[in-house]
């Protein structure tokens, strides 16, 4: 949209004083002739986005009607086949088993019970038979009751070791991008309808069912929290229902050493539970695999400072669907990306 100035200004284009339109897009003034001009570039632009749009478009279109969700819906009907192959054959294996030495058990014991039946005849027939000898074959009737009752003992046990592998859909890319909260939406607070705690609220200390100074978080697909426990030096998980946490990072202190962090704030955990912090005090990322010992410095951690490989007092952190990281440089007043490097391992 464009307005006819009174004044005599230059046109942006020609350098001329001629009578001259603005442009509000751009606040550049033009005289006619070159306004013509510039609308026309306008369009030309607005055509190549609208080009863009047709390609996004057809690759949604191609997206939804085929492949990925194909390939993904084959893999966990293989899951689901293989799962269940797993399971039966270990159930036949375990019936074969059981049927096994059921039926071995018992012929045993049969033998045994033909032997002292023959026995039993013979003696009674001969009229051949002392007190040790019923003794004896009242013994005898003993242990094969016993080896009866030991079929009843048996049990079905499970071992500790996963038979299957459970499968999950990782949407952790996209749903928090899409997530659907309706305008609308209330949250309950009052009365009865009260927050419920799910990590802390045991006093300000460094136990292991304490916070001191929590700052940040982070909720997993499973609903655990991660925390930075920020004056605890440390990021604690807590599980679920859980009444106490675990330390993932951190913990030995305020230090700048490796297994160390100073003032942790932004966190996030990946699928895999690997741990990235902002490590505010060192002026550094810091990533913690899980169960590790100590972390290692993704980015950062070149002293305090402004250069582009420094920072000062870091805040928070987020992926985009890249794995490009991108950190709040709070004192720097700037936000900075750092490039995934697509050269490692």
């Amino acid at each position: 949209m464009a307005t006819t100035t009174t004044n005599r200004n230059l046109c942006e284009t020609c350098r001329k004083v001629k009578g001259v339109s603005k442009c509000e897009g751009c606040s550049k003034t033009f005289c006619y002739n070159h306004f013509v001009d510039h609308r026309q570039q306008l369009n030309k632009q607005l055509d190549e986005v609208e080009v863009t749009r047709d390609l996004f478009r057809q690759t949604l279109s191609e997206q939804t009607s085929e492949s990925q969700n194909d390939i993904l819906l084959q893999q966990i009907n293989d899951w689901e086949r293989n799962s269940i192959d797993k399971i039966r054959q270990t159930a036949d294996e375990a019936r074969k088993l059981l049927l096994k030495y059921t039926a071995k058990h018992i012929t045993g014991i049969e033998i045994e019970l033909n032997k002292l039946t023959d026995q039993l005849r013979q003696n009674r027939q001969d009229n051949d038979f002392v007190e040790t000898d019923l003794f004896r074959w009242i013994n005898q009737l003993i242990q094969l009751t016993d080896e009866l009752n030991k079929l009843s003992k048996m049990t079905i046990r499970q071992s500790s070791r996963s038979l299957i592998n459970k499968i999950y859909v990782d949407i952790s890319i996209i749903s928090s991008c899409w997530m659907e909260i309706n305008a609308n939406t209330r949250w309950l607070q009052n009365g009865d309808n009260c927050g419920t705690v799910v990590a802390g609220g045991n006093g300000r200390s460094d136990r292991l069912n304490q916070l001191n100074c929590p700052s940040y978080i982070f909720v997993d697909q499973y609903y655990s929290v991660y925390i930075s426990d920020e004056k605890n030096y440390r990021v604690m998980k807590w599980i679920r229902g859980a009444t106490e946490g675990i330390v993932v990072a951190g913990g030995q202190g305020q230090g700048n050493g490796l297994a160390q962090l100073s003032c942790p704030r932004g966190v996030i955990v990946d699928q895999l539970g690997t741990v990235y912090v902002v490590d505010c005090e060192n002026n550094r990322i810091m990533r913690w695999s899980k169960e590790a010992k100590e972390g290692t410095v993704v980015v950062g951690g070149n002293n305090q400072g402004k250069q582009l490989n420094q920072f000062y007092h870091p805040e928070d952190l987020s992926f985009d669907r890249e794995g490009n990281i991108y950190v709040v440089d709070c004192s720097n007043d700037r936000i900075q990306r750092f490039n995934i490097d697509l050269t490692s391992s």
